[in-house]
């Protein structure tokens, strides 16, 4: 670390120049919700599902909408026009192209194409029905050996089908296939939570004669059962499949320990990894996440509430910390690793849910009361993109809608720098007023969502005073660095 960079340290330490979240766009105008979901990079342009209709001012319904990181999210197509909504979801890339699932009412839910230029199309009307309106419903969207799969069902109510939910496979050019009936006729295994691993296709599925357990694909053999984890058909029901040291964990269900955590490493029978909840009695691990070389996830050991837990691979599971103290809950959720930190939402018991933040080492800590009060925001659907953490966040005075936030390097203020910077690691360098106009911005950003006059006083006296202050270090002690 240079002379300079310490001084800035301090500086900016100093006078708190503050990082908070902010609302990218009012998509749906005043206190009605866009609710943005899916959201997913493509071609270096956020995509996601979010309608600008609402009950007073019903417009598109829910579509597929597009965010550049610089000007106002923008529809990409009204897929099914007018005021229904496609309601485009599982939003997955292959073959450098967009599919999701979308519907329209000529052919219900089915999957759909976009190429980043033309118009989306439907890719396939897989369950064609009576009167071409059934849906196939495309979900758990996965790429595996160049090859999107997904679960499908081409049976119908009608009873002009042929199957229920199943295994389907598309490659990118002949129609999407059927990969094997599973449950056979019109009984649906209901496919989920597909997952790669050890170069082969693992998923959820109920076979019947099993129950819903795990199974494994290899892309040529027929589906099969990995082991019938809770004996007989009551199924061990595995979710939230996570590969993590080369292994695959995941919740698991049986009759003598509850939902507990479990693991396969490819070659034998899946084991419990720890009773957490000892007894029938579920802790119930979900949102595993890996971070930090370590596997994260939200469980309970009957007497602290759901709470954040880490396991290491090698010693038994662990509680992070009780946010919400005691019995309460704090129930993290949406964890997901942003700039070498995990990020979700919590509730301690005070303020809602929020916005949180771990670095691996401290106590967990709040990011930002965004809805402030006891009220929550629900901070959902997080994913990085350039640079920043994009999620959804409800407020009263906008509902639900896209927020950003950023952790990363402040301004760092030069007289030879360009009002090109902007900031960033490749940029770091902007002139002085580039550096003022841009925590000018902040603050109005600031307070367009806290209302509390002497916090935006403080917050904005804050921010320029740094401003400025880094400016006069450039300028006058570090001008030549």
């Amino acid at each position: 670390m240079t002379t300079r960079d310490f001084i800035i340290g301090i500086l900016l330490l100093d006078f708190g120049l503050s990082q908070v979240p902010i609302m990218v766009y009012d998509i749906n105008g005043g206190n009605s919700s866009s609710s943005p979901r899916s959201l997913t990079e493509y071609n270096n342009k956020l995509y996601f599902e979010a309608t600008n209709g609402s009950y007073s001012n019903n417009q598109y319904g829910s579509e597929l909408w597009v965010y550049d990181g610089t000007n106002d999210p923008s529809m990409v197509y009204d897929i099914d026009s007018g005021t229904n909504g496609s309601a485009p979801s599982w939003l997955t890339v292959f073959n450098d192209k967009l599919y999701f699932a979308a519907a329209i009412n000529q052919y219900g839910s089915e999957l759909w194409v976009y190429d980043g230029t033309n118009d989306p199309s439907m890719v396939y009307d897989i369950n064609t029905g009576q009167y071409g309106q059934y849906s196939s419903g495309p979900q758990y969207l996965a790429v595996f050996n160049n090859k999107l799969y997904f679960s499908a069902s081409n049976g119908s109510g009608s009873g002009g089908g042929q199957v229920g939910h199943e295994l389907w496979v598309y490659d990118g050019v002949n129609d999407p296939s059927l990969v094997y009936d599973i449950r056979g006729g019109y009984s649906s295994s209901y496919p989920r939570d597909l997952i790669v691993y050890n170069e082969k296709l693992y998923f959820s599925a109920n076979g019947g004669n099993y129950g819903e357990e795990l199974w494994v694909y290899d892309g040529v053999n027929d589906p099969s059962v990995v082991h019938d984890i809770s004996n007989g058909i009551d199924g061990s029901s595995p979710t939230y499949l996570t590969v993590y040291n080369n292994k695959l964990y995941f919740n698991a269900y049986t009759n003598s320990t509850g939902d507990e955590l479990w693991v396969y490493n490819g070659v034998d029978d899946p084991s419990i990894v720890y009773d957490i909840v000892s007894g029938s009695n579920p802790s119930n691990p979900i949102e595993l996440t890996v971070f930090n070389d370590k596997l994260y996830f939200t469980a309970t050991n009957g007497s602290n509430g759901n709470e954040l837990w880490v396991y290491d691979g090698t010693n038994d599971p662990s509680m992070v910390y009780d946010i919400n103290s005691n019995s309460g809950h704090s129930t993290p959720q949406h964890l997901t690793v942003y700039n070498d930190k995990l990020y979700f939402n919590a509730d301690d018991g005070s303020i809602g849910k929020e916005l949180w933040e771990y670095d691996g080492v401290t106590n967990p800590s709040l990011v930002y009361d965004i809805e402030s009060g006891s009220s929550s925001s629900y901070p959902s659907n997080f994913k990085e993109y350039k640079d920043k953490l994009y999620f959804s966040a409800f407020t009263m005075a906008y509902g639900d809608e896209l927020w950003t936030y950023y952790n990363g390097p402040t301004w760092h203020i030069s007289t030879t720098g360009s009002d090109d910077n902007d900031g960033s690691v490749e940029y770091p360098f902007a002139t002085i007023q580039h550096g003022i106009d841009a925590a000018w911005t902040i603050y109005e950003q600031q307070s367009a969502i806290v209302s509390d006059a002497q916090t935006n006083l403080m917050f904005l006296s804050t921010t320029l005073v740094s401003a400025y202050l880094t400016s006069i270090i450039d300028s006058y002690f570090f001008s030549d660095l």
